[in-house]
């Protein structure tokens, strides 16, 4: 089996054309880590990364040119470059860095997990998969095991990036692994704030983070990451709470049988690269409810971007919205309109956390998703770009034409095809809506 998957791996036209390439440059190249993980996990992959043994710096900006692809450096002095071919969904990057150690077996053991310590050359046919640390064994079991006992020290970000990968796959960390973390969380200081925030919303992105979640808080990494004041005596009341959200995340089906897609599309939008509603609603459920100069102070440790901090100051409140909580007879369609429109971007979750919480029931909670899914429309209000921009852009006034923009642009996003403004207002030109006229 993993034969016939290396033939199907080394048949694919991208691959194919690299291992050309670094054939005509006399140079050797290797898929390495996650690529060739995923490969035997079956998981398809759109993050690819690469070794090269050799001088040829060209390399991957010769592969961009013959691949109509986007290449540019990530760092020239170390020559760590990437290229970039397709958008949205079928957006595939491949990152190219010098090979360390002066082999590829030396390379290997300076990796994170041994999961993550295998190669696939390109160039040297019938060789198979560099394993020297016993990767392919550990997935096979389903175990996370760091590759040298410097492996924290040498990057502390894999503190919390192990359980990120346990999460993901579905692991659990060796014992050894997990013995390493308690004497290491110190060091997770001297790492960039971003990138620990990016692997604890990858984290809280799965649908079943909590244990993982309760993982973090037991080696002292939680109380790290967001402050020790969220993980003192009501710890177990906020676990409590992203365990009912959770639970309803699984039964979004049973709950909203009509409206289950919007609802799971919606909570996979990006409030920011990288960071989704669903992972703020969870986040949200932690730490809330608190007043707000205490998000703001989490949001700054968490090196949160604008629309991430207003998403978590909204869903953190200490009251529900009064909205929300109105008599089922004075629910109409305009009192919903105003409960959306003011709480905007994060009606629907308000609506999912209350449920969650008891303060709503199924009945009504069910009027108003079914009401957003169905009936709401804020002009515009929850995309990266609002009516007016969308009117700059065309540069035109209101109409017809620009209510059809935003129902293309929300249907683009909900379908993560745009997941920016630059890629909203790409999106529009290259669907010819400059002529209003051809909207009409």
């Amino acid at each position: 089996m993993e034969e016939g998957k290396l033939i199907t791996l080394l048949s694919r036209d991208d691959i194919r054309l690299l291992a050309r390439l670094a054939t005509d440059c006399r140079m050797g190249i290797y898929l390495v880590g996650g690529g060739v993980r995923d490969l035997l996990l079956g998981r398809p992959s759109q993050d690819l990364d690469f070794a090269l043994d050799g001088e040829c710096v060209e390399l991957p900006r010769r592969f961009a040119a013959a691949a109509g692809g986007t290449f540019f450096w990530l760092d020239q002095e170390r020559r760590h470059g990437r290229v970039v071919l397709g958008r949205g969904g079928d957006r595939v990057s491949y990152d190219f860095v010098p090979l360390q150690g002066g082999s590829i077996e030396k390379d290997l053991l300076l990796r994170d997990f041994t999961i993550n310590a295998l190669a696939v050359s390109l160039t040297s046919a019938g060789n198979g998969i560099v394993d020297p640390l016993g990767g392919r064994d550990d997935l096979q079991r389903g175990i996370v095991r760091t590759c040298s006992p410097r492996a924290f020290a040498d990057d502390p970000v894999r503190l919390v990036r192990a359980f990120r990968f346990a999460a993901t796959l579905g692991f659990t960390l060796a014992e050894s692994t997990w013995d390493e973390i308690p004497a290491n969380v110190p060091l997770l200081g001297n790492v960039a704030a971003e990138r620990v925030r990016d692997e604890l919303f990858r984290i809280l992105d799965v649908s079943s983070s909590l244990p993982f979640i309760r993982q973090l808080a037991a080696t002292g990494l939680l109380s790290r990451i967001v402050g020790a004041g969220y993980c003192s005596g009501g710890i177990e009341t906020s676990f409590g709470r992203v365990g009912k959200i959770e639970q309803l995340e699984g039964e979004v089906e049973r709950c909203f049988p009509a409206e289950h897609d919007r609802v799971v599309a919606h909570l996979e939008r990006q409030a920011e690269d990288g960071i989704t509603l669903r992972a703020l609603l969870k986040m949200s459920a932690f730490i809330g409810p608190v007043e707000a100069e205490e998000v703001a102070v989490l949001a700054e440790k968490l090196r949160l971007g604008n629309r991430s901090r207003l998403v978590l100051q909204q869903l953190c409140r200490a009251e529900f919205p009064v909205g929300l909580l109105l008599p089922s007879e004075l629910q109409t369609s305009r009192a919903m309109y105003r409960l959306f429109r003011d709480e905007s971007p994060v009606g629907l979750e308000l609506v999912l956390l209350a449920l969650a919480d008891g303060v709503v029931t199924h009945d009504v909670a069910r009027r108003f998703v079914g009401y957003y899914c169905h009936d709401y429309d804020a002009e515009g209000d929850d995309l990266y770009l609002t009516g007016a921009a969308i009117m700059i852009l065309l540069g035109t006034g209101p109409g017809p034409h620009v209510g059809a923009a935003v129902a293309r642009l929300r249907d683009a996003e909900s379908r993560g095809v745009v997941n920016s403004k630059g890629e909203a207002e790409e999106f529009l030109r290259k669907n010819q809506l400059t002529n209003p006229a051809s909207m009409g």
